[in-house]
Order: C-alpha cells, then sequence, then structure tokens
C-alpha cells in the first residue's frame, strides 16, 4: 500500500470516527480523542526520524537517507548532512568538559587535601 492511499486512507477514517462521535457521543473528550489518535497514528507512520538525532549517535547512513527522504535530491542531502555534521562537532567542542563522579567525589569530599593519616 502506498503512503498516499495510507494517508487517504487514515483522513476518512478519521473524519468518519469524528462524525460517528459528534452524533454518538456528546462528551467533548471523546470527540477530540477521535480526532486525535488516527492523526498521531498517520504521523508515527510517516515521520523520518530526525537527521540530527541519528549523526549525534554516529549513524550516519541512516542521517543520509533521512534527509534524502526529506529533500528529494542526493546533492542537498549530502550538503545539509555535511553542515549539520559540523554544526554538531562545533558545539561539542564548546560544551565543557564532563566531570567525572570520582573528580567530583574528590573535590566535595571533608577529607580533600589532606594526608591520610594511619595509625601505627
Amino acid at each position: 500500500m502506498k503512503t498516499a492511499q495510507l494517508i487517504d486512507d487514515m483522513i476518512i477514517l478519521d473524519s468518519q470516527l469524528t462524525a460517528w462521535a459528534d452524533e454518538a457521543v456528546k462528551s467533548w473528550r471523546f470527540q477530540i480523542a477521535s480526532a486525535i489518535i488516527p492523526t498521531l497514528c498517520l504521523l508515527s507512520l510517516t515521520i523520518p526520524e530526525s537527521p540530527r538525532f541519528l549523526l549525534k549517535k554516529g549513524r550516519l547512513g541512516e542521517a543520509y537517507e533521512s534527509l534524502l527522504a526529506l529533500r528529494g535530491t542526493p546533492l542537498l542531502a549530502a550538503r545539509e548532512l555535511y553542515y549539520a555534521n559540523a554544526q554538531i562537532q562545533a558545539e561539542v567542542s564548546l560544551l565543557p568538559r564532563r566531570v567525572s563522579d570520582t573528580e567530583v567525589a574528590a573535590k566535595t569530599s571533608p577529607w580533600a587535601g589532606r594526608e591520610s593519616r594511619t595509625r601505627r
């Protein structure tokens, strides 16, 4: 089944559910749910994953495929992939270095800076 046909079927189903909800149930909650639930199902099937998310996870091939689906031409997808990757690298270089738990514990410990004393 093609995506366009699936979208058309979901829109028809959505309108039928909304019309039924208006006649059968006078509760505004059910009327809103009858419009939102099919729409969310449709969006979850058609929206690709974020290319930036995929780049941050190191999945370059999938990010390129996602951009290709969004942009339509390989040249535009490759250009945007390059700029998005460069932007992510710039953001990472500007972020402060994460401090490990042991370094935090050493700085906040009441015994930091004191020499350990051993009993003889």
